[in-house]
């Protein structure tokens, strides 16, 4: 929560501090699927919501490291201790090691339709194979 609303976020943690960027839940809908995209490309993190760049901030100095804190998708940690949690569903995450281009996000989402209501997706190896995209971008498909 910052200010009472609901967001989803993403932090990058630089040894000049903490930059978070955010989305609210009340300006792109709580009850629907997004694709979410967070890059950093040295001098900015991004935070896309279904391939529309919604905030940035600039991170201070070079990533942090030595970090004892988990890495969670949905969820928070403070202290080596989880003391946050998302109530609801994610169909599959991948982590690269470089920021997207705008390119890549866009066939990214193109490629990965959003499921139906109750519908479970293949997440296997296969699944996120390369299929076209480079650097192994996901396909995703349902099961």
């Amino acid at each position: 929560r910052i200010d009472g609303d609901m967001v989803l976020g993403f932090e990058l943690g630089t040894d000049g501090g903490m930059t978070q960027v955010t989305a609210p839940l009340s300006m792109i809908g709580a009850s629907l699927w997004h694709d979410l995209v967070a890059r950093y490309d040295g001098a900015k993190v991004q935070l896309l919501v279904n391939g529309v760049w919604l905030d940035e901030g600039f991170p201070i100095g070079r990533l942090r490291q030595g970090n004892r804190e988990s890495c969670l998708i949905g969820g928070q940690s403070r202290d080596g201790a989880v003391d946050a949690g998302f109530g609801g569903l994610v169909d599959h995450a991948a982590l690269w090691d470089r920021a997207l281009t705008d390119a890549e996000v866009a066939r990214l989402k193109a490629a990965c339709r959003r499921p139906n209501a109750g519908e479970r997706t293949d997440l296997s190896r296969s699944a996120l194979a390369p299929s076209g995209f480079p650097d192994g971008v996901c396909r995703c498909r349902p099961i």
